[in-house]
């Protein structure tokens, strides 16, 4: 883009990014094996209308630590559907970086992600699910809010790490412990629910995300992704239990 312009440098983007997509699936395609066989059993001839009548019925018989961590998890998609939007324009039209600033912080950022995920997950193990999931929440909050106090790109960069090491533990513990307390039998059920409700929690908290960024104030979304968080940490903590035995 700063070489070409940001019409045919978004173009040149995407057809990197269509490149790189097929070879992903090539390589998912020829490599990826499942570890676990399906069972053959008889497919029930089931209308869209039975099926969403059954995942209804299934949420109400949900344990209330797996309903609290769903729904915790609809909060911190929330929160991010909030502010995710909203950093890059934050930081061009009121911090005033250039896009190619932009680009060694994002970059940076996903640098940072892939190196510490695995760590990530060991330590998930090894102090406790719900601990590192609560010690995120309660790091990641602040940091939305120090970003709008940024004025350069070194400042910027500072915090965008930050909001990395701070909330990068989070989902990896989630998807551990939603393993944990879901019977594998309706894993994939559990699995379409929370998907629908990050959907629709990262849909509203854009929608409303960008009504304060453009109607009260630039920094509102980080006040309400800090708030968000906070209420999430305070769910989990009181609401959400390790299991003693897991699920398998």
């Amino acid at each position: 883009m700063e070489n070409y312009g940001l019409e045919n440098g978004f173009r040149l983007a995407c057809m990197y990014a269509m490149f790189f997509s097929f070879i992903s699936a090539i390589i998912t395609f020829i490599f990826l094996r499942e570890t676990l066989q399906p069972r053959t059993v008889a497919k029930p001839d089931l209308s869209v209308r039975d099926t969403f009548a059954g995942l209804t019925k299934l949420t109400r018989t949900l344990p209330t630590s797996l309903k609290a961590l769903i729904v915790a998890y609809a909060l911190v998609a929330f929160a991010n559907g909030a502010v995710g939007q909203f950093y890059v324009l934050y930081a061009y039209s009121v911090i005033r970086l250039s896009i190619f600033e932009w680009v060694w912080v994002v970059s940076a950022q996903l640098l940072l992600a892939s190196t510490l995920k695995i760590p990530g997950g060991w330590l998930s193990d090894r102090v406790g699910k719900k601990k590192i999931m609560i010690i995120s929440l309660l790091t990641c909050a602040p940091t939305a809010i120090l970003f709008s106090f940024s004025q350069s790109l070194i400042q910027t960069m500072t915090v965008a790490l930050l909001l990395v090491v701070t909330g990068i533990y989070y989902a990896p513990a989630h998807e551990a412990l939603q393993a944990d307390l879901t019977p594998r039998m309706a894993r994939g059920r559990i699995t379409a629910i929370w998907d629908i409700s990050n959907a629709v929690s990262a849909g509203l908290g854009a929608l409303i995300g960008g009504f304060t960024f453009q109607s009260i104030n630039p920094v509102a979304p980080f006040y309400i992704f800090t708030l968000v968080e906070l209420a999430a940490a305070m769910l989990i903590t009181g609401m959400v239990k390790e299991p003693t035995v897991k699920e398998v």
